[in-house]
């Protein structure tokens, strides 16, 4: 039986899709760094992608993609903070809306808690 097909086949798909295998990669090798960084556990993942972007890639194009998920995350606070409802499609969130179409925020959001430091006087 000859595989040259196949190989051929899946190198065309795996060289297509090389971004996507590496922020994969990324996201489950670096998954423990982003842990102890300090980073919510379910975001974790998306961290790491980040944190291979910006290693392997470019900080640029991690911080593109850092600023979509907090313009996501605005977003959908302030959909929220009016009673809106939503749901999870895989790794996208759906706001659902009046009109006929519902909103989607590719790729979701990363949680954000803020730590106020202060010095004891």
């Amino acid at each position: 039986m000859d595989y040259t097909y196949l190989l051929t086949y899946l190198e065309r798909r795996t060289c297509e899709n090389l971004g996507d295998v590496v922020q994969m990669i990324c996201s489950y090798v670096l998954w423990p760094l982003a842990f102890l960084v300090g980073v919510d556990v379910p975001d974790c993942r998306k961290v790491a992608e980040l944190i291979g972007i910006s290693t392997f890639l470019s900080t640029l194009i991690a911080y593109k993609q850092q600023t979509a998920f907090a313009r996501n995350r605005r977003a959908f606070s302030s959909h929220v903070a009016d009673n809106g409802t939503w749901y999870w499609s895989g790794d996208d969130i759906v706001l659902r809306t009046t009109g006929l179409e519902d909103i989607t925020l590719t790729n979701g959001i990363i949680t954000v808690y803020r730590i106020y430091l202060t010095s004891p006087t």
